[in-house]
């Protein structure tokens, strides 16, 4: 189930959906509040560049899409001189102090760049993992990670990997901090939604159902009708019904001997 992907990167346009799956099936998420427009870091001049590599995912022209990606990273390099600074991506001018206020640093160590640089780090990791290199979109993924600290997204992305893998407590230990960087970052909030469900999957197929259950319940005070998290929830009621009726008929006809 990939949750958090491509028309989502692109938040500075108020823009809400998601490409892929397993397999081809598509997963929409959409934001009960639009984010306000992106304020402009280091390397805004790339975002254009960024923008049509976006738009070449969107038509499944991935080869195009990387040789942009590749453009632009290159550019981003080149704007990263001083190896004493952090470079690190932020929505906006209010994510930035918050992290130079959390983190305790100055703002002469820590140089804002655009969010065009997240999400060319971003497209390039979805590039990766479409062609189900995994290991390497996740090596990608790292990279974004450290580049954009409050993005919730990177760390969907990084659990839909896993998910790929079967590696499903990495998965859910990646879905629960988007979950934590949507609840505590007001422009990642639009994530929560999907951070929840897949915390309800990867428990799911941990057959953790207690926990998957409440996950799924609480995506579905976010979005009611979401039928997919509707049906989920039904199928792992179900199975809570089914264990429960197989526990009892245990307990009435115990195995001779015991």
């Amino acid at each position: 189930m990939r949750i958090a992907l491509l028309a989502v990167i692109f938040a500075a346009c108020s823009v809400f959906g998601t490409q892929g799956g397993e397999g081809s099936s598509a997963v929409t998420i959409e934001a009960h509040v639009p984010p306000p427009q992106s304020e402009p870091g280091l390397g805004k001049e790339l975002n254009p560049l960024v923008r049509q590599a976006i738009d070449n995912c969107k038509i499944n022209k991935p080869d195009d899409a990387e040789k942009q990606l590749d453009e632009a990273l290159a550019g981003f390099a080149k704007l990263r001189i001083d190896t004493t600074k952090e470079y690190l991506s932020f929505f906006n001018k209010a994510e930035y102090e918050a992290y130079l206020k959390e983190s305790g640093k100055k703002a002469e160590q820590v140089v804002w760049m655009d969010l065009s640089y997240q999400q060319a780090l971003h497209t390039k990791a979805y590039v990766t993992a479409g062609r189900k290199k995994y290991d390497e979109a996740l090596k990608q993924l790292d990279e974004e990670v450290k580049a954009a600290p409050y993005s919730a997204n990177a760390w969907s992305e990084k659990a839909y990997s896993y998910l790929a893998l079967k590696k499903y407590e990495e998965a859910l230990d990646a879905y629960k901090k988007a979950s934590e960087l949507a609840s505590k970052i007001p422009t990642q909030r639009a994530f929560k939604v999907g951070a929840l469900r897949g915390i309800g999957e990867s428990n799911l197929l941990l057959n953790r159902l207690a926990e998957a259950r409440q996950a799924y319940e609480d995506a579905l005070k976010i979005e009611p009708n979401h039928r997919m998290s509707q049906e989920k929830l039904q199928y792992i009621q179900q199975r809570e019904r089914d264990l429960k009726e197989r526990e009892e008929l245990e307990k009435a006809n115990p195995a001779p001997g015991e």
